[in-house]
């Protein structure tokens, strides 16, 4: 399958978060296809440079978040967002973290 492929793939599916603002799907659809033969740096660097070609900045960030139960390591998702959307302000992440906060979660850097 073809990086266009698996992007056009993407974009059609849907995973809506349990308050049905966010649509994991595409991001869901781009990692198992993109990963498929297995991982590697040169895979990982460019999964980053056309995740954004099936979902929003936001989104995507909510994505990474909820990967973490109660150890958020802010510093990982903050260098990952500014991987793949480097027009994203650390400030704007920040907020996002704040906003976002679950009373579980520990903030580590």
């Amino acid at each position: 399958m073809t990086k266009k492929e698996m992007i056009l793939i993407a974009r059609e599916k849907e995973s809506w978060s349990m308050n049905h603002k966010y649509n994991y799907g595409p991001i869901e659809s781009l990692d198992k296809n993109w990963f498929a033969g297995g991982w590697s740096r040169y895979k990982h660097d460019t999964f980053r440079k056309v995740v954004r070609l099936v979902t929003d900045a936001k989104t995507y960030f909510i994505y990474l978040l909820k990967a973490y139960d109660i150890y958020v390591r802010c510093g990982e998702i903050i260098w990952e967002m500014q991987q793949a959307f480097p027009e994203v302000s650390k400030f704007t992440i920040y907020q996002w973290l704040k906003e976002n906060k679950e009373d579980h979660h520990i903030f580590c850097r």
